[in-house]
């Protein structure tokens, strides 16, 4: 099925532009038949693609709307320094939950107060099992302490923070 709508596209790309071909270049049939090829590869990849993009959005939703930020940086060069207004802005902008990259990271800012209850008490299991920064593994013996050990993380101790574990040795 595949190859005879390949076969089939190179025919017609092959045809429409034998005219301008047999115009410009007689001689040279190679080139031709490369340059059908490329150009039939295109648009298959381009099809396949926008159909995975289709198909992807269905499955899962995206993150939610946010500022378009820079490769690598996100939106870090334009957060001011009253990052709290900043996001209050933004907030007016985009709706009550917004996302934004802060580097390589996406991050989810909610600026209303109904929906930080829902997420930190209805839903708390779910944002429970969050990354650990770097810094954060540093400072708290590897994040296992209260403010990042979601999930049933817990020290080797037993103990419900490492500050409590080191304390009972």
């Amino acid at each position: 099925m595949a190859s005879g709508l390949a076969a089939d596209m190179c025919a017609l790309i092959s045809n429409a532009w034998s005219w301008w071909w047999e115009a410009r270049n007689r001689a040279d049939e190679l080139w031709r038949s490369i340059l059908t090829v490329m150009v039939a590869m295109t648009i298959v990849f381009s099809y396949a693609t926008s159909v995975k993009k289709r198909h992807r959005r269905d499955v899962q939703p995206g993150p939610p709307p946010g500022p378009r930020g820079l490769p690598l940086l996100g939106s870090l060069p334009f957060l001011r320094p009253d990052v709290h207004r900043h996001f209050a802005e933004l907030g007016r902008e985009y709706g009550p939950i917004f996302g934004l990259r802060m580097g390589s990271k996406q991050c989810v800012v909610v600026t209303s107060a109904s929906l930080a209850k829902e997420v930190l008490h209805d839903h708390d299991a779910t944002f429970a099992n969050r990354d650990v920064p770097v810094a954060a593994r540093v400072v708290s013996s590897g994040g296992l302490d209260v403010a990042w050990g979601g999930g049933g993380r817990t020290p080797p101790t037993g103990a419900p923070c490492a500050s409590c574990a080191r304390a009972s040795y």
